[in-house]
This record gives structure tokens, C-alpha cells and sequence, in this order.
């Protein structure tokens, strides 16, 4: 058996050679660039470890090349499909909305959620997600992280009738991203105010408009 050196080329091979110390064997072998010990009560035992430590290098040699294989093959897709200038405006424009959304409306986690309605349920995510599935509330995800947008809740922390009737007018084929950006964008059809700012005075008029979108929002 050979090992390789940093630059992938095979060195010599060391094998294990015993040393007797006090009452053991003790050996050792370099695996790359680190060096291995091994102890035994016999040489015996100490065989049996030498070709289990042979076989454990030729395995992660084999996974060394496999991981580099699978690098490679994850890479090839991004260097030769390059996005397109369209995409990428798109792609900037969309992230740029989603920003400016962050920074002007407030948005809350689960476990706030949970704390707003007052719950004592010990599982703090579970309101927020319950509700969530049921279609009375919708998330944005960032960062890895669901975030509720704070207005979608009334003052005792109860999810506001007329954002499920919204969800339901808008239909699953937006996605929360745009739901958000609708809430928050001057609306024509309630004569530039935003969504949002009608949604305790006026209500009706917001499921109107929601129902009124003939195509998706593009963001």
C-alpha cells in the first residue's frame, strides 16, 4: 500500500512497525500529513489493526476522488450557463424590493408570533406554523428563517380576517415574496394607496383589488 503526499502523488509506504512499551505494542503509521498510533496487547491484535488502518486509507483515497467528481460535476452547470443580463437585472430589482420591504415593515419570527398572541403552548413555533398552514397568514423566508410581516396581525395578536380572504383572492400561484411586495406597492386600482394602509379602514376594497390581478405581480 502507498500514501500520497499533498500534491496527490504516492509516497512510500511506511508500514506499521512494533514497539514495545511496558506491557503493549504500540505502533505507528503516517496517514498523510498526520501520524497515527496504534496500541495492542499483542501482535495479533496489532495485524488485525495494521490491515484495518490499510483498508480505512484506500477508502478515503476512493472518497477523496469521489467528493472531487461530485465538485466538479456541481460546478460545470455555473461556469457554462451563465445567467443572462435580463435575469440578472431581475434578479437585482427583486432583491432590491425585498430590502426596501425588510427595512419599512416590520416582520416577526415564530417564537414572537407566539409571544404577541400570548400563548403558553411550550412548542413556540407551533401558532405561527398552524396558522400559516391553515391560510390565515403567510411568510417571507430570509436568511433561512420564516418572517411574518407584522401587519397581517390585530392587537391581541389574532391573524386579520381579510389577509386569508386576500391570500385565497390572490391564489397559490403567488408566491409569499410577491404577496409581500403587493402589500406594500401603490395599488391602481385603489387609486395608488398601498394595500396595507387599507386593511383596517377599508378591507373590502383590498380583497377587491387582490381579486381584480389578472397575472401574478413579477417579483
Amino acid at each position: 500500500m502507498q500514501d500520497r503526499n499533498t500534491d496527490g502523488e504516492k509516497t512510500p509506504e511506511k508500514p506499521l512497525a512494533p514497539i514495545r512499551a511496558a506491557s503493549r505494542l504500540v505502533a505507528t503509521r503516517r496517514l498523510g500529513d498526520n501520524e497515527l498510533l496504534v496500541s495492542a496487547a499483542d501482535v495479533s491484535t496489532l495485524e488485525k489493526a495494521r490491515a484495518l488502518i490499510e483498508l480505512m486509507s484506500d477508502r478515503l483515497g476512493e472518497l477523496e476522488k469521489a467528493e472531487m467528481a461530485r465538485l466538479i460535476d456541481v460546478a460545470m452547470p455555473t461556469l457554462s450557463a451563465a445567467p443572462s443580463p435580463t435575469t440578472i437585472d431581475q434578479a437585482r430589482r427583486n432583491a432590491k424590493a425585498r430590502a426596501t420591504f425588510l427595512r419599512t415593515c416590520e416582520a416577526l419570527d415564530a417564537e414572537r408570533v407566539h409571544k404577541l398572541y400570548g400563548s403558553t403552548a411550550k412548542n413556540r413555533a407551533a401558532l405561527a406554523a398552524r396558522w400559516r398552514a391553515d391560510g390565515k397568514i403567510f411568510a417571507v423566508e430570509h436568511q433561512g428563517r420564516l418572517l411574518y410581516p407584522a401587519f397581517q396581525f390585530d392587537h391581541t395578536g389574532r391573524p386579520k380576517p381579510v389577509i386569508g380572504k386576500v391570500l385565497v383572492a390572490l391564489g397559490e400561484a403567488v408566491g409569499p415574496w410577491q404577496i409581500a411586495i403587493w402589500f406594500t406597492s401603490a395599488n391602481g386600482w385603489l387609486k395608488g394607496s398601498k394595500p396595507v394602509d387599507l386593511l383596517d379602514r377599508d378591507p373590502d376594497k383590498v380583497i377587491d383589488a387582490a381579486s381584480d390581478i389578472a397575472e401574478p405581480v413579477a417579483h
